[in-house]
């Protein structure tokens, strides 16, 4: 998490970077963030912390939750994808592999779009391209 600044300053990204190199990976709001089931995620902060986090921007109708949405990984809507990501996926023609950082070759994520996994309620198959959290550091920045 880092410092809230994002709401007083309508100029900001929240740039994702390599935890291993810091090479700038994605940034939002360049490249929509989705939950598990395929929900846009949305910047919030913590009043009391001013720490931010995502948070989906749609509520989930029923009683209980669905176990995956607490996750491990950050879904990127595949319209958005950054095109060094492009470039590994066509490089495995669209079917799966393992994002590398383009600075230094880490895996920081992978993406599938042959098996389509559910969610763990089974209600979506989940989005196909995601970064792993604790392979990534988030920083907030202002355009210039």
């Amino acid at each position: 998490m880092v410092k809230c600044y994002y709401h007083r300053h309508p100029n900001m990204k929240v740039v994702f970077k390599c935890r291993k190199c810091r090479h700038a990976l994605c940034n939002f709001p360049d490249s929509s963030l989705l939950s598990v089931h395929g929900q846009e995620l949305r910047v919030e902060c913590d009043p009391n912390s001013l720490k931010m986090k995502f948070v989906n921007s749609v509520q989930q109708d029923n009683n209980r939750p669905c176990a995956s949405l607490n996750q491990d990984v950050i879904y990127i809507e595949e319209s958005t994808i950054p095109s060094w990501i492009t470039d590994c996926i066509n490089k495995y023609d669209w079917k799966r592999g393992k994002l590398m950082c383009p600075g230094c070759s880490a895996r920081v994520g992978s993406f599938d779009f042959i098996s389509g996994f559910h969610c763990a309620c089974q209600q979506t198959v989940v989005p196909p391209v995601h970064l792993v959290w604790s392979k990534v550091d988030m920083a907030a920045e202002s355009e210039v």
